[in-house]
C-alpha cells in the first residue's frame, strides 16, 4: 500500500543465530528432497545448495529475507514448543514404551496362533493365483502342526502303582457302608 513503510523483520538478538541454523536447515531440506528426484545429481550438493542459498536469502534487507527469517522464526518457536512440552509430558518415553509393548505382544499372539502365517496364506489365497494356474505342481507339505510346543515319543510308563484304600473309613480300617 501507498503510504506504509516496510518493517523489516528481525528476530531476538538471543535467538538470531538459532534462526538462520534453522533456515539453513530448512533450506539444505528443501535442496535434499529436490536434488534426490532429480537424475545423476547428487543429493547432498542440492542440500548444500539449498542450505546456502536460503542463508543468502535471509541475510538480504529484502522482503523475501523478511519472509525467510519470519518462516525460520517460527519453526524456531514451534521446535521450541515440542521440547518444553516434551520435558512436560515424556511424551517420545511413553510413545516408545507404548510402541515396545504393542510389537512384544504382537509377537507374542503370532508365537501362540500364527497370525502371520495365517494371513500371509489367506492372502496368497484371495489375491495370488493358484498353483494349477501358475502350470507347476502343488508343493507337498508336512504333517499339520499343532498347538504347543513340539512333543518327542511318549514317555515310557512304569508298572502300575498298587492303589491303597480310597476313603477314610477304609483307612482306618472300618466298612463304610455297614449298619450298626
Amino acid at each position: 500500500m501507498p503510504g506504509l513503510e516496510r518493517r523489516p523483520f528481525y528476530p531476538r538478538d538471543s535467538d538470531a543465530t538459532k534462526t538462520k541454523v534453522l533456515g539453513f536447515f530448512i533450506g539444505a531440506l528443501l535442496g535434499y528432497s529436490i536434488a534426490s528426484r532429480i537424475f545423476l545429481f547428487p543429493a547432498y550438493l542440492g542440500a548444500l545448495l539449498g542450505g546456502g542459498f536460503s542463508l543468502a536469502v535471509a541475510g538480504r534487507e529484502s522482503k523475501l529475507g523478511d519472509l525467510a527469517r519470519m518462516v525460520s522464526a517460527k519453526a524456531l518457536y514451534a521446535i521450541t514448543v515440542v521440547a518444553e512440552l516434551e520435558k512436560e509430558v515424556y511424551l517420545v518415553r511413553k510413545s516408545t514404551r507404548v510402541g515396545v509393548n504393542i510389537v512384544k505382544f504382537a509377537t507374542l499372539m503370532d508365537g501362540r496362533f500364527r497370525v502371520k502365517e495365517r494371513v500371509g496364506s489367506l492372502f496368497k489365497r484371495v489375491g495370488g493365483p493358484s498353483d494349477e494356474e501358475e502350470g507347476g505342481e502343488e508343493r507337498p507339505r508336512g504333517p499339520p502342526r499343532t498347538r504347543g510346543p513340539p512333543r518327542g515319543p511318549p514317555r515310557a510308563r512304569g508298572p502300575p502303582r498298587a492303589r491303597g484304600p480310597q476313603s477314610r473309613h477304609e483307612r482306618r480300617g472300618e466298612p463304610w457302608n455297614e449298619q450298626e
